[in-house]
């Protein structure tokens, strides 16, 4: 979506700014979501370094959130994993997502 906000003739010029854009690009939550993407797509990443070192999908019983998913399968559920340690639940992650986005979409008016 980066390259959306760089290139798409709808977007306001004050979006465009190259400090903003590098703003989008240094978001902690956008690099992640980039770095599954680009993995899912490329299994490697040229461009820079990946801070996401894992994600990866569980399910069965006990699995999940409490009484989402099929009774006795559970709902899958994914952990994310950074290079520092961290680890989260994906659902953190698309919490994270959107409100970068809403926050950005929300300053510049789009």
């Amino acid at each position: 979506m980066i390259d959306w906000v760089k290139n798409d003739l709808t977007v306001p010029s004050t979006a465009k700014v190259p400090a903003i854009v590098q703003g989008l690009y240094n978001d902690p939550w956008l690099k992640v979501c980039g770095d599954i993407a680009t993995a899912s797509k490329h299994f490697t990443l040229t461009k820079r370094t990946p801070i996401t070192s894992s994600a990866s999908s569980s399910s069965g019983f006990g699995v999940g959130r409490f009484g989402k998913g099929v009774y006795g399968v559970g709902e899958e559920s994914i952990e994310v994993c950074l290079n520092n340690g961290t680890s989260f639940h994906c659902l953190d992650l698309v919490q994270g997502v959107l409100s970068s986005w809403k926050t950005f979409f929300s300053a510049h008016g789009i």
